[in-house]
């Protein structure tokens, strides 16, 4: 008696694992399609297991380049890089126009 309980038990905690999975799936496909993040919406088209595979290196590889870029950006910002060339030039007379129109 015991032991169908827990088997029922056991059941019921798979099925309610694999309905949760099967929703995160849908979660993760349905946002997957509709994003406009570049790549997603082929990994979530794609069939087959190595395109699924291949469209997920294409993904990471690009987030990756991104975060790259980004931390070099963040860190060049960070350090400050400035050049900055003062010159000071003399002038031995200047003319001013002492025209005026008037009104």
């Amino acid at each position: 008696m015991k032991r169908k309980r827990t088997e029922l038990q056991g059941r019921k905690q798979n099925r309610t694992m694999e309905k949760e999975k099967d929703a995160m799936s849908h979660i993760f496909s349905s946002y997957a399609s509709r994003t406009t993040m570049h790549g997603m919406g082929t990994l979530a088209a794609a069939q087959s297991l190595k395109a699924k595979l291949f469209w997920s290196c294409v993904c990471a590889g690009s987030m990756g380049m991104f975060v790259f870029m980004l931390s070099r950006l963040v860190i060049q910002y960070l350090s400050y890089p400035f050049n900055v060339k003062v010159e000071e030039v003399r002038f031995v007379s200047i003319y001013f126009n002492a025209h005026l129109i008037p009104s």
